[in-house]
């Protein structure tokens, strides 16, 4: 019984000595809006909310936006816009996808800004 437990322990050491010395992935790769948006796949438009367009809010919404190697929006940092129209922006924005950013052929993660544009009619 003590051989398997010290077996299990060392396996369980050895699986945590490993994970600490993985490298860390690399920083994502900064593109820039105009590149990122030819990488688009999917593009869910927002929804206006009705209280905006209660009170006539326009503007726009500036996003830094974090995809990952498989095109699938993995952050989203909220730079700056209206706060009425802030959470639809941010909302449409997550339901986004990209094809995958390749460098030398290998999909990499990137960061870009997307800028969503509320107008009433």
């Amino acid at each position: 019984m003590k051989t398997i437990t010290w077996v299990v322990f060392a396996g369980i050491l050895m699986t945590a000595v490993c994970a600490q010395n993985a490298p860390p992935p690399p920083a994502p790769v900064r593109v820039t809006a105009g590149v990122s948006k030819g990488m688009v796949v999917t593009q869910v438009r927002p929804n206006y909310p009705a209280e905006a367009k209660a009170a006539r809010v326009q503007g726009v919404v500036r996003l830094e936006v974090t995809v990952g190697t498989g095109g699938v929006v993995e952050n989203i940092l909220l730079l700056d816009g209206p706060d009425l129209l802030q959470q639809a922006a941010v909302e449409a924005v997550w339901q986004w996808t990209y094809r995958p950013y390749l460098l030398n052929g290998v999909p990499v993660r990137v960061v870009t800004i997307v800028e969503i544009n509320f107008a009433l009619q």
